[in-house]
């Protein structure tokens, strides 16, 4: 039961990512810095397994090397942020985000702090349609590296919908460790099957952007939608 609602809900992120695989032009430029001391993980803390449901419909998304496994302590969404946002400005200083994920793999999800070892933060430039994905690891040592691990132009049509779904500025939203002590506070306390998640904008005006989160404890599933700007619960289902 547990693994034919993982499935289900995986297989819309897996197409998503992989549709323009063909289209995508890989152009590494690394660079290393120094991140953040990561807070201590509570040592009764459960690692919690979380994934956000795509909204992006219609639109090509890059497909993304195997990410390797873990080596550092891991970042929560802001800090891994601030590693490569200088980067993007320097690649293109008009490029807005349109998406943050982690890489969809059991190893490498949020813990219980919020903090994933690998981040993926997609922009793109709606005026020269560059668009390019960078990835953030995590290093041991408090340390973290930054790279662009895909870049590409979109065909026009394309283009006009990832202009549509620009995600607002990353300070005006809550970070992953907030996240993770709102999900706790909901039930969200254990998991045996830890999962990536994805920040992307809801495709209905209406709906608000959120953080979806599963977490399953044996056959049981919890499902908690929390909002991204106000940290409010959104939705708690259980199934």
């Amino acid at each position: 039961m547990k693994l034919k609602k993982l499935v289900l809900f995986l297989i819309p992120l897996v197409l998503l990512l992989a549709a323009c695989g063909n289209e995508a032009t890989p152009s590494p430029q690394s660079q290393t810095t120094t991140g953040p001391t990561p807070a201590a993980t509570p040592s009764k803390a459960a690692t919690s397994a979380t994934a956000l449901t795509p909204a992006t419909a219609g639109i090509s998304m890059p497909t993304i090397a195997a990410p390797q496994e873990a080596q550092g302590d891991g970042l929560t969404m802001k800090a891994a942020y601030a590693v490569v946002s200088p980067m993007i400005t320097a690649w293109n200083s008009k490029a807005s985000l349109v998406a943050v994920f982690t890489p969809p793999d059991s190893e490498i999800g949020l813990d219980s702090n919020g903090r994933a070892s690998q981040w993926f933060f997609e922009v793109f430039d709606p005026i020269s349609a560059q668009h390019s994905t960078w990835l953030v690891k995590a290093l041991p040592g408090g340390k973290s590296s930054g790279e662009k691990s895909i870049e590409d132009v979109l065909p026009k049509d394309r283009a006009d919908l990832l202009e549509s779904r620009k995600l607002p500025l990353l300070s005006t939203l809550i970070d992953t460790d907030r996240l993770m002590q709102v999900a706790r506070e909901n039930g969200g306390t254990k998991s045996d099957q830890p999962i990536g998640i994805r920040l992307v904008t809801p495709a209905k005006e209406s709906d608000p952007l959120v953080f979806d989160l599963l977490f399953y404890t044996g056959d049981d599933v919890l499902r908690l939608r929390i909002d991204a700007q106000s940290g409010k619960l959104v939705e708690n289902v259980k199934g």
